[in-house]
Formats: C-alpha cells, sequence, structure tokens
C-alpha cells in the first residue's frame, strides 16, 4: 500500500522504523515500544526522565494529541491509549486482543503522525541552528589554511539562511494582545504564523520549547560522538532484532572512520595550520554563547555534523504527511472545514521538499565550482566515502524494487513508497533532496 492511501498505521509503522527523527521517538515496554505522548503521573512532562518526544508534545495544544500507542516487538500495534487533553483522562482504548475496527487504528494512527510530524520539525529546527553555529565555526578557524577553508565554505556558504529561517519562520515569541491590536506590526504576523509556535501554524508553547531545544543543544555539543545513542531510548539489540534503521546505520556506521580519514587527510597536508585551525575551533564554539562546547577535535567536529547531517536528510520521508488531509486535520480536529492556518501549515510543511542543490550532501566530493577539486588527499578521502554511501542506496533502490513492488507496480511513483524506507540518504544537507 502507498503512501496517501489512508493506512495511517501502516505508514506509522514504516516511518518509526525508518526515519531517525521518529525513531528516537520510541521507547521500551514490556516485550515491545510504545509511543508515549502524555503520562498521567507526569501530565506537563516535568519529570527529568522524560523522553524528548513526550517533552515536545507537551508543549503542543489543542485537542487528541495525547495519544499513546504500543507496539509488539515487530512494531505491529498492540494498543491505543488516547487521553482527553486539559482533565488527563482516559477516552479511548483500542486492544488487537480484543478486537478494533481498522478505521478506528488508522484515526489515530493518523494522530500520531501528526505528532512525530511536530515532533520532528522540533528536533530538525534545533539542527539548523547547531548547522549554522558548526559550519561558521569551522569556516572562521580555518581562514589560513586553505585546503580545509575549501571545503568549510562549500557548506557554510549555504547554512545561514537556514539559520534565520528558524527565528524569522519557525520559533518566535507569543504576541501580546497589544501587539495583537496594532496594525501595521510585520513582527506580530510572524509570531502568529510561525510554523511551530504561531497559532496559525502547530501552535506550541514556544517559551518551554525554547527551553527544551535549548538543552538539546547543548546535549549534542557536549557528548559530540555520541548523537545516536543519546537520541535513542531503545538498546541497539532490540532495535536490530526489530529492524528499526537499518538502512540507516549502514550510513551512521561510516562516520567514525570517515571523521578519522578526513582530520588525517588535511593534518598531512599542513600539519601546523591544521593545528592552529584546530584549536580555533574548539575554542571559537567554546567562546559560543547559549551553548557549552565539548568539541576537542576536528573528529569530533566531523562525527556530529556528519550524523546531524545525515539524520536532516531524513526530513523528506515525514514533512509530505502534511500533503494528506487525514494528518493535517490534527492541527485543529474540532473545526470541521479548513481555515488559513490549515493552508499555512500545510505550505510551510511542505516548503521542506522544494528545490535542491546538486552534489551538497553528506560525504559529497563535489566542490560548488564544476571541474574544481579539493587538495588531493581530502579528495581522496571524499570520493571513497561518497562511492560507499553510494553503493549502499543503489544496494536498497535494488533491494526496494524487488521487495515491495510487483512489475505492474513499477511505473508508479516508486520515489514517494521509497520515501518511507530509507531513500531519502541522497538529502543535501542544507538543502533539499530530488525526488528521482
Amino acid at each position: 500500500k502507498f503512501f496517501g492511501n489512508g493506512n495511517h498505521s501502516k505508514n506509522l509503522q514504516y516511518l518509526l522504523k525508518t526515519n531517525p527523527f521518529m525513531a528516537a521517538a520510541l521507547t521500551e515496554n514490556g516485550r515491545g515500544f510504545e509511543l508515549r505522548s502524555f503520562d498521567t503521573r507526569d501530565p506537563h512532562a516535568e519529570d527529568p526522565s522524560a523522553s524528548l518526544y513526550r517533552q515536545i508534545i507537551s508543549c503542543l495544544g489543542g485537542a487528541d494529541h495525547r495519544v499513546n500507542i504500543r507496539f509488539d516487538a515487530d512494531m505491529s500495534i498492540r494498543e491505543i491509549r488516547v487521553y482527553e487533553e486539559n482533565t488527563g483522562l482516559l477516552i479511548t482504548k483500542l486492544n488487537k486482543c480484543l478486537g478494533w475496527k481498522s478505521e478506528e487504528v488508522d484515526k489515530w494512527a493518523s494522530s500520531a503522525l501528526y505528532n512525530l510530524g511536530y515532533y520532528a520539525s522540533c528536533v530538525h529546527a534545533n539542527m539548523h541552528v547547531l548547522h549554522y553555529l558548526m559550519t561558521a565555526a569551522l569556516d572562521e578557524s580555518s581562514k589560513e589554511f586553505d585546503a580545509m577553508n575549501e571545503w568549510a565554505s562549500f557548506y557554510a556558504t549555504n547554512v545561514p539562511n537556514k539559520y534565520g529561517q528558524v527565528s524569522d519562520l519557525l520559533i518566535r515569541k507569543q504576541p501580546e494582545l497589544t501587539d495583537l491590536l496594532r496594525q501595521g506590526n510585520d513582527g506580530t504576523v510572524k509570531d502568529t504564523y510561525a510554523l511551530l509556535t504561531g497559532s496559525s501554524g502547530f501552535g506550541a508553547n514556544g517559551d518551554k520549547l525554547r527551553l527544551i531545544l535549548t538543552k538539546l543543544l547543548n546535549v549534542w555539543t557536549n557528548d559530540p560522538t555520541n548523537y545516536i545513542a543519546n537520541m535513542l531510548q531503545v538498546p541497539k539489540d532490540k532495535l536490530v532484532k526489530a529492524g528499526i534503521l537499518t538502512e540507516f546505520m549502514k550510513h551512521h556506521d561510516l562516520i567514525p572512520d570517515y571523521a578519522r580519514e578526513i582530520a588525517e587527510a588535511l593534518k598531512s597536508t599542513d600539519e601546523d595550520k591544521f593545528g592552529i585551525a584546530e584549536d580555533r575551533l574548539k575554542i571559537y564554539l567554546k567562546r559560543c554563547s547559549g551553548f557549552t562546547s565539548r568539541i576537542d577535535s576536528l573528529e569530533d567536529w566531523i562525527e556530529l555534523m556528519t550524523v546531524t547531517g545525515i539524520v536532516h536528510g531524513c526530513t523528506l520521508s515525514y514533512s509530505r504527511l502534511f500533503a494528506d488531509a487525514d494528518i493535517l486535520r490534527w492541527r485543529d480536529i474540532q473545526i470541521e472545514t479548513w481555515q488559513a492556518p490549515d493552508v499555512n501549515l500545510h505550505l510551510k510543511v511542505l516548503g521542506t521538499i522544494c528545490g535542491m542543490d546538486e552534489h551538497r550532501h553528506v560525504m559529497s566530493s563535489s566542490t560548488d565550482v564544476v571541474g574544481q577539486k579539493y587538495d588531493a588527499k581530502l579528495q581522496q578521502v571524499l570520493d571513497t566515502y561518497e562511492e560507499k554511501a553510494t553503493d549502499y542506496k543503489r544496494q536498497l533502490d535494488v533491494h526496494i524494487l524487488h521487495s515491495h513492488f510487483q512489475p505492474e507496480d513499477l511505473s508508479q511513483d516508486r520515489a514517494d513508497f521509497a520515501g518511507d524506507v530509507g531513500m531519502t540518504y541522497d538529502r543535501r544537507m542544507g538543502s533539499r533532496p530530488r525526488l528521482s
């Protein structure tokens, strides 16, 4: 079954198994897993043990977002519980063992997909902030080391505008009543229509969300080589057994050697300039306000940028959920007709799947100038790892075509399905992917 046909329970399972943004929302539960957005013992997710997913969902207002779904070890849905947003009372409970209607399961799965899309968009926005700070640091620190600066500036030229979009279009303060009454206040319009915090967007509590995302930024920069371990809530052996993030982890496992070999290549080019640039990089990041940094080497920098770049590349497979009316309706499930705020959310989220820059992707070996190469030693490492990553993509493409499609299906948009099972790794860091 293909994306967009109402099979939301299946899409939910695929996204939780293949998209690293969403897999990070899963927690352990007995013999399986749980997507828990609400806990009656901690309704505002204030306990330090609250998962990041539950914390971020607690910022979201509106009806019917407090949806908890339990899965068996094979990721099949076992139970659904829905809680009233104000009282915290259980209002719906579905259990596979007791029998249920598939339409009811798909209904609440679509609500969970809305929640996950919002959650992933928050983490995605935080990555834009991280990437801006990181690329600015490397670009500035390597000014006197051409071999490194050529590589740094390749990304630095494309990232700053994404950082500006976070404060301009995604997360803003809640407008005051006096601001709303004033005409000609451009800032108030932006506050209202901000994708994550605006009342005409997801409508999250901006003050609370900022604190959560600031803490998250610090988690990333304080432990730069353990991003996945810090984000995932389920032990690796259980993820492997359930087939969760199988393709993603192939790319992830290239990262330590990739980081080490790039650092070695640049260091062998000019050890003195490399040492100066690396020291400046560490100092620059430690002097940034708003977060603390324990990034102590270029290898650390590369590991964190690469893993978050690959995760960022998986935006496509969830953002197009909001082209589906069944998902978008949960912005305000209590109204019967579409309103301007629904259109605002629809267009802004779908904006993330438009356009791309050729050759801008994690482990890319290309420069911005056709025919221009990096320093020879760096170029060799980049060529090697781009080919390794590309080979994984080719293998997955073949697997999908032979495992999931009948001959008559091949005329359909295979990319639409493939995006849900891991084909978005061709995503450009700081830009958008192609669908072919």
